[in-house]
């Protein structure tokens, strides 16, 4: 049964090369509404080809069913909105594509979108001297203007238009998303904080503290009904900040891989599904751990699908490691779409990430029966991992003591077929049955605890 609200993921931008954050709240949406719950996705930033880029993220993320809409969009054929929340609320549709003139000069910027019709509805301007973007709002047949606004008093005034048509829960993620909505208001809806990545870091003192990037977030936190995060431990560090003042929640990722049957032996060979940087993923680390094992081993090679720039792009390494190594010890294969269907023909993966919000992949590793071994940091490896009986949990930075599991794994197919069986057993919390369960208890909790 359909409840009488809807479900919307609230993201920044949307780009078909998009990261973790975007990924995870796409497949969230989408889980929503194959449980049967009305589901959508808002979109603040302008993005171009906006309609064909729905389209496509319906084909391959989404599906048919589940609400899209863009900020801009919504505003280039209704203005209104943003002064009087009352006004109709229709369905997207390609043809409302605004077109955008680009009249960048000097140190000034200039952006003009006109409606359908060709009348000027939206200019944006920023400068040097005023970096911050400032947003004149037009009505298209008189030409008056109906608002002049910052960015974020758009985003504030568009998710009022939508509460005012649709009783939601708005799961806003992300941390600018979070601090343009933390001061709205809801009329019957609920806004919940989806808290990724990290948010806490040790110092020379050997305590945690509170990340910068943090820091404004966690400020407004109690203007939220619910801040919700991804695993237990950044449950608990969440709690320890903001002093047990706000609820908090976990509602793990959404893992869509489907569980690949347990097989006895598998070919000796690592997937790795990463972005190829430094900063965070550490790629160094997984590459001199390659490296090291292909010195040792004649038979275990590794299989890298993720892009870089620079020093990283994929082409380049793949140059560097074919000249090495020979060609097929270690392929790098760049971009593809859905490269988390190829674990279900590893053995092994690696993480060596500095810190994640809950790496997704380790969850998608597992159910493709492909063994994780990955660092333990901040945060999720240790909510997934039990070390030694479905993966391997390893000191944060110690590359000996990956090459030695990696190494020791090859070698023993008995604790190899083992730990596959119990890698695969662990997902069941992330299923789209599991996830959406949680969220419906915690929508109907808060709606009824609001008397709204």
């Amino acid at each position: 049964m359909t409840e009488d609200y809807t479900f919307y993921s609230v993201l920044s931008t949307l780009e078909m090369q998009h990261g973790g954050l975007t990924s995870a709240s796409l497949r969230r949406a989408r889980a929503l509404y194959q449980e049967g719950k009305r589901s959508g996705v808002l979109v603040a930033n302008y993005v171009p080809g906006f309609a064909e880029l729905a389209r496509t993220t319906d084909d391959h993320i989404l599906c048919p069913g589940v609400e899209i809409r863009n900020m801009f969009y919504d505003i280039a054929r209704n203005p209104a909105l943003l002064v009087d929340s009352n006004t109709s609320m229709e369905k997207f549709i390609e043809s409302d594509s605004p077109r955008v003139e680009n009249l960048t000069a000097g140190s000034v910027s200039v952006n003009r979108y006109y409606d359908t019709s060709g009348n000027i509805v939206i200019v944006e301007s920023s400068s040097n001297t005023f970096p911050e973007r400032r947003y004149t709002v037009y009505d298209p047949d008189s030409g008056v203007t109906v608002l002049s606004a910052s960015n974020w008093e758009l985003r504030r005034r568009w998710i009022r238009w939508v509460d005012a048509h649709r009783r939601s829960v708005f799961l806003i993620d992300g941390v600018s998303m979070g601090q343009a909505l933390a001061s709205v208001d809801m009329n019957a809806s609920l806004k919940y904080l989806m808290l990724h990545g990290t948010h806490s870091r040790i110092d020379s003192d050997g305590k945690r503290h509170l990340h910068s990037s943090r820091e404004i977030p966690f400020r407004y936190s109690r203007k939220f009904d619910r801040v919700v995060v991804q695993s237990e431990t950044q449950e608990r560090d969440v709690r320890e900040f903001v002093n047990n003042s706000v609820d908090v929640s976990v509602v793990p990722n959404v893992n869509t891989s489907s569980v690949a049957p347990v097989l006895e032996s598998r070919p000796k060979v690592g997937i790795i599904c990463t972005r190829l940087e430094e900063g965070q993923k550490r790629i160094s680390h997984i590459l001199e751990i390659a490296e090291r094992v292909l010195a040792q081993s004649t038979d275990i090679s590794f299989e890298i699908y993720g892009e870089g720039q620079g020093e990283w792009a994929s082409d380049r390494l793949s140059c560097r490691f074919r000249t090495v190594k020979g060609p097929d010890r270690i392929l790098f294969h760049g971009f593809v779409e859905n490269a988390s269907e190829h674990y279900s023909r590893g053995l092994f993966t690696i993480l060596t990430s500095r810190y994640e919000g809950f790496p997704l992949n380790l969850v998608e590793a597992s159910a493709g029966g492909c063994i994780p071994i990955a660092y333990d940091i901040d945060y999720g490896p240790a909510d997934l991992v039990r070390d030694g009986r479905n993966g391997f949990l390893i000191q944060d930075g110690d590359i000996d003591s990956v090459v030695e599991r990696i190494l020791e794994l090859c070698s023993d197919e008995a604790l190899a077929s083992s730990m596959r069986k119990s890698a695969t057993s662990v997902v069941d919390r992330f299923t789209p049955r599991a996830v959406v369960s949680v969220l419906t208890e915690l929508a109907e909790k808060d709606f009824a605890s609001k008397s709204i």
